[in-house]
């Protein structure tokens, strides 16, 4: 009987071996990656009660500021900057309002990055979700 198991435990180690050699390396990252979870969400390592993670996405809608612009000439003349041209208008446009204003969270906020819509509009992004709203509550200067 202690044969018939040791013979059966080897044809399993070499049917594994063949199967490892054999299988497409692309079919098993499918699988694998089939079963994981997505990349928004991770497991915390520790028992919390926090909720998860937020998405990437969700994460840059945060950071980002819309502006409307209404002058059809204003949107003509802003699709011609490239982003960086836009984001360098934004922040030299930012620190003259903060140095006239005398508003110093307004001088804290720092445009990261900015592209231009297809309506025209700039969408602006700043380093978070909190200088957005800073920059959102001094849209007017």
């Amino acid at each position: 009987m202690d044969k018939i198991q040791r013979t059966i435990n080897d044809i399993r180690t070499d049917t594994n071996e063949l199967t490892a050699r054999t299988e497409d390396p692309l079919r098993t990252f499918a699988r694998a990656a089939r079963g994981a979870p997505s990349p928004c969400y991770y497991q915390s390592n520790h028992n919390s009660a926090s909720s998860a993670p937020a998405c990437p996405a969700d994460l840059d809608r945060d950071r980002a500021l819309t502006v409307k612009v209404g002058d059809p000439a204003m949107a003509r003349d802003l699709r011609r900057l490239t982003n960086e041209d836009l984001v360098k208008r934004a922040e030299k446009h930012r620190r003259l309002a903060a140095i006239t204003a005398v508003r110093p969270t307004l001088a804290s906020i720092q445009f990261v990055a900015a592209k231009i819509l297809r309506s025209g509009d700039p969408r602006l992004f700043l380093r978070n979700a909190k200088e957005v709203e800073i920059a959102r509550t001094h849209r007017d200067t």
